[in-house]
């Protein structure tokens, strides 16, 4: 079964001071500081958006149904998180602030 299209993306992301959205590796990304915080697309027949955490917060999070570590970063704090799963999109918020929190420079964090 083809994945569900993302109808709501992260507009969290989007808002967040000095970010731009470009496509890497065929895929939508957010990045600020000219790094990528937070992307979304397909990702082993599921719709998932990915960002990244501090390490302890990412293996606590994983625990949810719906949000495993990145194959691809999952040992530096990346996770993916299957949309058909978000039950809460504050959390999911929450998640894509402390990656942009953990990425972005002190002058971008300053202007939230």
């Amino acid at each position: 079964m083809p994945a569900r299209p993302l109808t709501r993306r992260p507009k969290m992301a989007r808002a967040l001071p000095d970010t731009e959205e470009t496509e890497t590796w065929g895929k939508p990304r957010f990045r600020v500081n000219n790094k990528i915080f937070c992307g979304y697309g397909e990702e082993d027949g599921a719709t998932v958006i990915g960002c990244t955490l501090e390490k302890k917060h990412a293996l606590k999070v994983v625990k949810r149904p719906g949000l495993i570590l990145s194959p691809f970063g999952g040992k530096h704090g990346w996770i993916s998180i299957d949309v058909e799963h978000i039950e809460d999109w504050e959390g999911i918020n929450d998640c894509i602030l402390e990656s942009y929190t953990l990425t972005a420079t002190k002058r971008s964090i300053a202007k939230l």
